[in-house]
C-alpha cells in the first residue's frame, strides 16, 4: 500500500491466503489507522496493525481448506513453537500424550 494523489491509497497487492472480502476489511482498517497516524507510524502502531492483519487473515472454523492447506499448518505447527498461539496470544493447538487421549475416550482401565 502506498500513497497515490491526494489522500488516495494504491494497494498494489495483498497476501494470497486473504479472501475478497478479508481484504476489502483489511485495506479499509489500514487506511484508517493509517490517516489516524497522520503518517507517524510508531512501532507500536505498525505493530497492532500486523497484529490485526494476521488476526484477520487466520483460518477460522468452519473455513473450507484443501487437505495440502491442512497438512501445511500441521508442518508449521511442528516446526514453529511461536505458530501455536494467535496474535492475542491464545493457544491455537494443543499436543496430548498417549495416555491423556487414551484417558479422554475412555480407553484406560
Amino acid at each position: 500500500m502506498e500513497e497515490f494523489g491526494d489522500g488516495d491509497l494504491l494497494v498494489r497487492e495483498v497476501p494470497v491466503m486473504l479472501s475478497g472480502a478479508q481484504i476489502r476489511e483489511i485495506v479499509e482498517q489500514t487506511a484508517h489507522d493509517l490517516s489516524q497516524h497522520k503518517k507517524d507510524m510508531t512501532p507500536h502502531a505498525l505493530d497492532d496493525l500486523l497484529h490485526s492483519v494476521a488476526c484477520k487473515s487466520a483460518v477460522r472454523a468452519n473455513d473450507k481448506n484443501t487437505v495440502p492447506e491442512l497438512w501445511e499448518i500441521v508442518q508449521l505447527l511442528q516446526e514453529d513453537e511461536n505458530a501455536r498461539y494467535c496474535p492475542h496470544g491464545r493457544p491455537v493447538a494443543r499436543s496430548f500424550s498417549r495416555r491423556e487421549l487414551e484417558k479422554l475416550f475412555g480407553r484406560l482401565g
